[in-house]
């Protein structure tokens, strides 16, 4: 992924006693989960490549 400078790019990243969650944020100074793009729901043992690729790829989502 290739990160344009002049861009803001936002995830949001949660989780609970179940799984780790995380979604793409959008919107112009007041923030919110963007409802178009699937959150990735992942497990508490996922491996550090997994969990970066899943937020590279929720922060990719345009």
């Amino acid at each position: 992924m290739a990160f344009n400078q002049e861009q803001h790019y936002t995830a949001c990243v949660r989780f609970n006693e179940k799984a780790i969650i995380v979604q793409t944020m959008s919107g112009n100074g007041m923030m919110a989960i963007d409802h178009m793009y699937q959150p990735f729901i992942l497990p508490l043992d996922v491996d550090d490549i997994a969990l970066s690729n899943a937020l590279l790829q929720a922060l990719s989502n345009r």
